[in-house]
This record gives C-alpha cells, sequence and structure tokens, in this order.
C-alpha cells in the first residue's frame, strides 16, 4: 500500500513516524468491538496515518478506532464534515457504500475505497488542512491559470465535480461544470507552507482567504 505512505509524505513534507498511525493491537482490539475484519487499504490507513489530524480529519473525518461502527457486514469509516452522509465498506470487497442523513438506505458510490482513501487525504489539505490558502475568482484568469496546471502539475482527484491538481505539498482545485470548466466557486490554491504560498500566489491572480 505504498499509495497511502507515498501520498501522506508528499503532503507533509516529511517522512511518517509510528506515532503518525494506530497499532497493530489498536486495530485488532477495534475489529474485535466490531465484530468485523477491515479490508487491507482501510487497516493500512489507520496503521500509516490514522492519527495524523490534517489527513484523516481536517475536513472530512476518519472516524477514530473507538468511533467506528457496524452496519450488518459494513464498516462505517468516513462521516462528511457536516455529518450529512457517511461512507462504509466491507472486508469482502472494496465497494464503497453511502448513507445520506435524510435516507434510511446505502446506495454504492462508484468509486473504490483506496482511491477514497487518496482523494479523502488530498481534499481534507485543500479545505483548511493546510494553513495557507487563496482564491481566483476572475474567470478572466482562469485560462491561464489551468493552462500552467496540466503543464506543470499533476491531476490528483477528479470525482464528483472535483478536481485537484498536486505539486509537491501544494495544491490547485476547483469544482467543475459539465465540461470541466470551473464552476463561479472559483479556482483555490491550498499550501502546507508559506514560501510555496508566496510564490505561487504571485503567479497569478489570487486573493488570499
Amino acid at each position: 500500500m505504498k499509495n497511502i505512505i507515498q501520498t501522506a509524505e508528499q503532503l507533509l513534507g516529511r517522512k511518517l513516524t509510528a506515532n503518525d498511525g494506530y497499532t497493530t493491537d489498536e486495530i485488532k482490539q477495534a475489529e474485535n468491538m466490531l465484530g468485523l475484519t477491515m479490508p487491507e487499504a482501510l487497516r493500512h490507513f489507520y496503521l500509516s496515518v490514522g492519527k495524523v489530524e490534517v489527513l484523516a480529519s481536517s475536513f472530512q473525518r476518519f472516524l477514530p478506532l473507538d468511533e467506528l461502527q457496524s452496519d450488518g457486514e459494513k464498516i462505517i469509516f468516513l462521516a462528511e464534515n457536516q455529518e450529512v452522509c457517511l461512507w462504509a465498506t466491507t472486508i469482502h470487497d472494496t465497494t464503497i457504500w453511502v448513507k445520506y442523513s435524510d435516507d434510511e438506505g446505502w446506495i454504492t458510490e462508484p468509486i473504490g475505497l483506496m482511491d477514497l482513501i487518496l482523494l479523502t487525504m488530498y481534499y481534507n489539505c485543500a479545505q483548511g488542512g493546510f494553513e495557507f490558502g487563496g482564491i481566483a475568482e476572475n474567470e478572466e484568469a482562469y485560462p491561464a491559470i489551468l493552462e500552467y496546471v496540466q503543464k506543470e502539475w499533476n491531476k490528483v482527484v477528479q470525482y464528483n465535480a472535483l478536481i485537484i491538481y498536486a505539486y509537491q505539498d501544494n495544491l490547485i482545485w476547483y469544482f467543475y461544470k459539465a465540461d470541466n470548466t470551473p464552476t463561479d466557486d472559483g479556482i483555490f490554491l491550498s499550501c502546507r507552507t508559506e514560501e510555496k504560498f508566496d510564490k505561487f500566489f504571485n503567479l497569478f491572480d489570487f486573493s488570499e482567504l
């Protein structure tokens, strides 16, 4: 499961340590309480970075081990930041299930477990996990920003109307319309360090958040 470790270290700008995750014994205790076994990708997330707030709970919230819930054979592991919906998976496969607060039923999401974990790590950093943020609201500036990131940055997320580009521990992201162009919400810049924020902030017509 190198993707979780590599992504986490890129976003954090450092190597992971044992203190960043839960222990094997803690995970086993949680599984015993649930009466269920975690799928490998979810277990690896908790072992590697389950205690790193910026990745695990700065916006969407991976439930701490003592708050994991079960529903039949499903393990409920992720909550939307306003508790509008919950996500679950099972040991038998990596199908993702989502349940909304105004609906009693589970429905499947067209995304795998590993992809959802990585998406959420990036999105948590974008949505306040990183300290430094800006926004470009002038639509005339959009083409230049998009041309730049599409050449120089890696597209790491495109799902459910969200696109995120990454360059090391820096993110440029936006919500997109049917033609993949940004909505009028703007294009956002999120950086872990002030030095990198100043560099990219000054390249384009960003306003500080």
